[in-house]
């Protein structure tokens, strides 16, 4: 349900967008980033480093856009059966709020759903019944920074 969710509204952004010119209401912005994230221990899996990208639109209010983000890593699951590799792939929707602390630079605030994809985290039973939890539903916060350097190039930094 929560991936044809983010799926439509990913549909819906890429046809609503007419301007380049950073936030103002129907203007677009998109990124790559780097992310470390910190997994919980009783998924017996390792932290992982993974890259993504983020596009975002800023809709009805200045400073104010729905943003899709999605990233790939690889790490390793303690699985009852050996050490498995397998692929993290987190998709995610948001809420973001740049509140201007400047003529530059701006807090941004951020709430949404969060949908964690471990592809190949499926464990097999020697009965050869098998059994997997590839999927994780989660509300997330986002709290960062955003430098805008012009109109058209910004640099951010911000925690899930």
């Amino acid at each position: 349900m929560q991936r044809r969710l983010l799926l439509a509204v990913s549909t819906l952004l890429l046809l609503t967008t007419s301007d380049l010119q950073a936030q103002k209401p129907v203007a677009v912005e998109g990124g790559l980033f780097g992310q470390f994230s910190k997994l919980d221990q009783e998924l017996d899996m390792d932290d992982v480093v993974s890259i993504g990208g983020r596009l975002g639109v800023y809709l009805f209010f200045r400073n104010f856009m729905i943003e899709v983000d999605g990233q790939y890593g690889k790490t390793d699951w303690t699985a009852p059966a050996g050490v498995t590799s397998i692929d993290f792939m987190p998709v995610a929707i948001r809420a973001v709020y740049g509140l201007p602390l400047g003529e530059r630079l701006r807090l941004m605030l951020g709430a949404g759903l969060q949908e964690n994809i471990y592809k190949g985290r499926v464990q097999t039973f020697a009965s050869g019944a098998s059994a997997g939890n590839e999927y994780e539903d989660a509300y997330t916060g986002l709290v960062g920074l955003k430098y805008c350097l012009n109109e058209k190039w910004s640099i951010r930094a911000d925690g899930v």
